[in-house]
This record gives structure tokens, sequence and C-alpha cells, in this order.
């Protein structure tokens, strides 16, 4: 009887080290298939406040722009524990245009559009990871816009 336990419980730990093997392969090797859009009303994964959403969003970076209010960022980005500070320098975050498709009809909406915001006046978020990865979000208040670039490395 018992010999037959420990057969089961080789078995069960050998299927579970396939699948978490099989998933790890799938998420490093296999092809993201990232979503993008520009101007869109409204997002789900975006307060209601937001609006004239344009993004791109992968498994291993996001980079998005949107109008809100001040007021409406603020509270958004305490719900995301983002600390924003004033911006007392030029800060500089990547746009969702760096990443589109270059056959696609968004990227050619913003072939000659610069890649990265340029904020001068507003408030600001960064963390870093020690691999480079990490999070920018820069809030414009002269166009009311928020951008916001992740990238997992």
């Amino acid at each position: 009887m018992k010999k037959k336990s420990t057969s089961i419980s080789l078995l069960l730990a050998g299927l579970c080290c396939l699948a978490f093997f099989t998933l790890a392969f799938g998420w490093i090797f296999l092809p993201e298939n990232p979503t993008f859009g520009v101007h869109r009303d409204k997002v789900e994964w975006l307060p209601p406040t937001a609006s004239d959403v344009c993004y791109f969003r992968a498994r291993s970076v996001e980079a998005y722009e949107f109008r809100i209010t001040a007021e409406a960022l603020q509270t958004f980005a305490i719900s995301q524990q983002w600390q924003l500070r004033p911006i007392v320098r030029p800060f500089y975050v990547d746009r969702f245009i760096r990443y589109l498709p270059k056959e696609s009809k968004e990227f050619d909406l913003f072939r000659e559009a610069d890649p990265e915001a340029e904020v001068m006046a507003g408030v600001f978020y960064e963390k870093r990871q020690s691999n480079g990865g990490g999070i920018s979000v820069g809030y414009d208040e002269k166009l009311s816009k928020a951008f916001v670039a992740w990238s997992a490395r």
C-alpha cells in the first residue's frame, strides 16, 4: 500500500513540474499578442474620468496616455500607490507610439509624432527596478494629460 501512494505522489509531482515548465516556456518564448488603440473614449482599466485614451499593452511593456483632471489623477494615483511629486525639471516618458507595429494604420497616424513625452509642468512618479524595468508617470497640467510607461525589464 505504501509503495502505491509513493508512486502516486511521484506521478503528481512530475505532472506539476511538467505543467510549470510548459507555462514558463510559453511565457518566455511564445510571442506576445499586444493590444493597442488610439483616441478611445474609455477603457476598462482606467478610471471612468479618463478620456481620449491611446495605448499599447503587451505582457512585458505598457504605454498609455489619456486626458484627466489633476484631481482625478491624484485619486487614481493613490489607488495605484503612485506617490506623485511636483516636476522641477523636464520629465520624459515613453509614449505608446514607440511600441506600435510599424505596419499598423495607428502608427501611420503618429508617424511624425515624438515617441517620448516631455512634461515641463505638472507631477510625476517614477520607480525603477534593478533590471532597468519599472514605471514612469508624468502629468502635463497644461494639457491635462497623463503619460504612463511600464516595462518588466
